[in-house]
């Protein structure tokens, strides 16, 4: 029975576009070769699809303060509520050997909350407050119990979880909810950053950004999960589509130095923003009925992030873009490579893959799903 249990990618297997240099192994530097001693880091955190809490952000923030060294501080990130949006934002600056951290976490799954609420009903498990953070199946409505035999555990786990609570989330963002989800997303990356690790601005926070950087322009690194990925670098888009935050979102590109994608799903939603061949012509489709997105947003946010503000501003300053690593698991059902992607290759920034087992295959036949979604932040090889 132990013979049929096996992590396929105990050890990593790695790809990049463009390949290294005849001779040269595929190399990219840590979070920790950013610190130094003279200035902090400023770290943005967002987390992924499925409901989390305050206490995926003090984990979040732990887990790395940890990876990269530590220090005497004790991890304790402040929340406040990003106004007029329901995000959760969770900053601490902390000290580490090689040099000052101030990291951000942001939690926007409140966002989606009053919508996955309506399918408690399908639901066999409900989360209880008094046991879970997360519950939110509350009314005796909601807590109703589900009327017929769902007895397979393994599927009434992914049905639950997976499906009713994380896959939710990606149908509501790409939906009608949109607009107004990524709006509010760019709100609160402005906010983490223009305070970030806790400060308090003298300014709007667009406005405080810039003039801070402008003083002493802080390296940033991006770590996401997930569908956050997607989310995140929408709303960083859509900051350089509007004059108001358009400087400040640029400084931000500018000093952005390494992004960490773990288990994106941009490949998969970059269809919902592509387009079948059209059959009837544009003008009869909107006659019928045809609707489309107030936005009309990029097949690949992050690559038309580096393929044009940055890309352009980096190039006049002779600075590479920045490095952008994706940790995958072959077997993660929400999670895709993105070195062969179609639309990666449209934009044509350059990308590490970094191929891994979160978890056991058994027998050859299954590995968990969700241990399989959820469980970089646990991989050796993705903290390392």
């Amino acid at each position: 029975m132990l013979a049929g249990c096996a992590r396929p990618y105990a050890s990593a297997a790695y790809d990049s576009s463009p390949p290294p240099p005849p001779g040269r192994e595929i190399e990219f530097p840590g979070v920790v070769h950013e610190l130094q001693r003279e200035r902090p880091l400023d770290v943005l955190l967002v987390h992924g699809m499925c409901t989390h809490d305050r206490r995926w952000a003090h984990a979040a923030v732990a887990d790395l303060y940890r990876d990269v060294g530590g220090g005497p501080d004790t991890v304790a990130p402040q929340m406040t509520v990003v106004p007029d949006t329901d995000i959760q934002l969770f900053q601490q600056t902390l000290s580490t050997r090689h040099g000052p951290m101030r990291a951000n976490a942001i939690v926007w799954s409140p966002m989606t909350t009053p919508l996955k609420k309506k399918l408690c009903f399908d639901q066999v498990v409900k989360l209880k407050p008094a046991e879970n953070d997360n519950a939110y199946c509350l009314s005796p409505e909601e807590t109703r119990p589900y009327p017929y035999q769902r007895d397979a555990s393994l599927n009434r786990t992914i049905k639950d979880e997976i499906l009713d609570d994380c896959l939710a989330d990606a149908m509501i963002y790409q939906g009608r909810s949109r607009d107004e989800m990524t709006a509010r997303m760019l709100k609160a990356v402005l906010q983490a950053l223009g305070s970030s690790g806790g400060q308090q601005p003298v300014a709007r926070y667009a406005r405080a950004l810039i003039a801070a950087l402008e003083v002493a322009p802080e390296s940033l690194v991006i770590i996401t999960d997930s569908l956050g990925s997607k989310i995140a670098f929408d709303a960083i888009w859509l900051g350089t589509q509007q004059a108001s935050t358009r400087a400040a979102v640029q400084r931000t590109l500018d000093r952005t130095t390494q992004i960490f994608m773990r288990a994106n799903q941009m490949p998969i939603l970059a269809l919902a923003d592509d387009e079948i061949e059209r059959k009837v012509a544009p003008a009869r489709a909107r006659a019928a009925g045809a609707t489309a997105d107030e936005v009309r947003y990029p097949r690949d946010s992050l690559g038309a992030l580096l393929g044009g503000l940055a890309g352009a501003a980096r190039a006049m300053a002779g600075k590479p873009l920045p490095t952008v690593v994706a940790f995958t698991d072959p077997n993660d059902l929400l999670s895709f490579i993105l070195v062969p992607s179609p639309h990666r290759r449209e934009y044509g920034y350059p990308v590490v893959d970094v191929v891994t087992s979160n978890a056991d295959t058994y027998f050859g036949f299954f590995e968990h799903p969700l241990p399989a979604h959820t469980a970089y932040d646990k991989n050796a090889t993705v903290r390392e």
